[in-house]
């Protein structure tokens, strides 16, 4: 049995966010303090909602999330996913930032239409582990294009 762990959840902006100002700061503090814990994931951001994937030990992961909860720039907090998994799907990245475009969007609804995932985790319907598993390897594939693009730069 594996001792990693996965939190994925879904919530909305509250009016105490402002995007331009408070994403570098929850970057970087996410960074610092799951650099510290060992907690890996990424974290997309997108029209007033933010998707996570938070990753490590379950202890560290559980951790991690009840600090969100209790964060005030998130509102309506909607765990999609806790679970136990073989290895890390973003396990080089204390916290990745994804900024959805709308090209960036359209890799995303591809996968998995964003605005139904938006939709279903208002209604706290549940998400399938195949549709989660294709949006992590969406997000991935999103990551590695953003890192090759900006070494090549």
């Amino acid at each position: 049995m594996s001792n990693e762990y996965q939190i994925i959840y879904i919530s909305e902006k509250t009016s105490e966010f402002e995007a331009d100002r408070d994403l570098n700061k929850i970057t970087s503090a996410s960074f610092r303090n799951n650099n510290a814990r060992d907690v890996t994931g990424v974290l997309m951001y997108n029209g007033g909602f933010f998707f996570q994937v938070i990753e490590g030990k379950k202890e560290d992961v559980i951790y991690t999330y009840n600090k969100i909860i209790l964060d005030p720039r998130h509102q309506n907090v909607n765990l999609l996913s806790d679970r136990e998994i073989e290895h890390r799907s973003f396990e080089n990245w204390p916290m990745a930032l994804i900024k959805l475009s709308d090209v960036d969007l359209d890799v995303i609804d591809h996968v998995v239409a964003w605005n139904d995932l938006i939709n279903d985790s208002r209604k706290h319907e549940p998400i399938s582990e195949d549709k989660i598993d294709r949006l992590i390897e969406a997000l991935r594939y999103k990551i590695d294009m953003d890192t090759i693009s900006s070494k090549a730069a």
